[in-house]
């Protein structure tokens, strides 16, 4: 009984092509800023939230940056990915006007129904005018839920 090479070559072609693809496609690090596909070029806007009960996991990230332009703060994010553009919401959870300078809790949602574990540096922009009624009466510091980082935000008076 005589067992041909090519019913194991075949296969063993078809798992080499698979695997290459996966690890060319899902490994090492990339940048999302400047991205034409990538959807973090619009201010996102604050969603309302009641209470920190409504918080919607979502991948861990870590902040790398911040930078304000007009309403919208820029924050440069890195996270786990790389296979599909991940959904983003950011949450403002509450508003505490004691101690002062008044604190937002605001969260981040960055979806995580991707299965590469790739290291993205991305941009995220956060439409920060619902915020300005506080922002001009003495500022108000942001505060990611779950980062260390945080930003102190306000505005001129005019």
């Amino acid at each position: 009984m005589k067992i041909s090479k090519s019913r194991y070559i075949i296969p063993g072609l078809l798992v080499l092509i698979y695997a290459s693809f996966i690890f060319t496609n899902c490994s090492g690090s990339r940048k999302l800023v400047g991205n034409k596909n990538d959807s973090s070029d619009s201010c996102l806007n604050l969603n309302i939230s009641d209470n920190k009960a409504d918080k919607i996991n979502g991948r861990a990230y870590d902040i790398i940056s911040f930078d304000l332009v007009g309403d919208c703060l820029h924050t440069v994010v890195m996270y786990s990915g790389g296979c599909s553009i991940p959904q983003k919401r950011v949450n403002l959870i509450k508003i505490e006007n004691e101690p002062y300078p008044k604190q937002a809790l605001i969260d981040l949602v960055i979806s995580n129904d991707d299965a590469c574990r790739e290291m993205i540096t991305d941009s995220i922009s956060i439409d920060l005018s619902y915020l300005n009624a506080m922002a001009r009466d003495g500022g108000i510091l942001i505060r990611f839920d779950g980062q260390q980082k945080d930003f102190f935000y306000a505005l001129p008076f005019r």
